[in-house]
């Protein structure tokens, strides 16, 4: 089980501990190397960052993958679907996350892209596909799961995350949702 991690949280009268534990162990590395603590990194950000990292270590034992009606996966070719279907969805979102971080320049655009990069396939997780599939497919479930995360509808850039996850199988036009697809 994955370690058990204390932050402070200073207000203008008292000082807590906040108490974020994840069971996956590459959940805690992540959280700790691009996430607690950074330079960076407001506060806000911070707490949609670990409720969409609370939700991948909760139910992202997924596929990363979904054949279903109106999804882009269920025309894929058998072969490369059961490959792709070996992969969590949570190990998935991290290595968009890697991958986008790779190619954002550290900066006030980190926290957006970690949360786009580890929230855009959230609506392929079943429980939420069950619940919300009248939504439509994955990207557009995936934005009401984050909306319902505490901090995202105050991001100032929450238009912007949005943008890339609803896009990012469409044709994109904006950086994030061209690195998403």
């Amino acid at each position: 089980e994955g370690e058990i991690r204390k932050e402070t949280e200073k207000s203008q009268d008292e000082t807590h501990e906040i108490s974020v534990a994840f069971r996956d162990p590459d959940l805690n590395t992540f959280y700790i190397e691009n996430v607690r603590n950074k330079a960076g990194f407001p506060h806000g950000a911070r707490q949609v960052a670990e409720g969409i990292l609370e939700i991948l270590d909760r139910e992202g034992d997924c596929p990363s993958v979904v054949n279903t009606h109106g999804e882009i996966e269920a025309s894929m070719e058998t072969g490369a679907y059961n490959r792709l279907a070996r992969v969590t969805l949570r190990e998935h979102a991290f290595d968009t996350a890697k991958e986008i971080l790779r190619l954002v320049d550290p900066g006030p655009m980190t926290p957006m892209a970690i949360i786009a990069a580890l929230g855009h396939d959230l609506g392929k997780i079943p429980a939420y596909r069950q619940h919300l599939y009248s939504l439509g497919d994955h990207p557009i479930i995936s934005v009401t799961i984050l909306d319902k995360i505490s901090g995202f509808s105050e991001m100032p850039n929450r238009g912007d995350i949005i943008t890339a996850i609803r896009d990012h199988h469409r044709k994109p036009i904006d950086f994030f949702s061209i690195k998403l697809k």
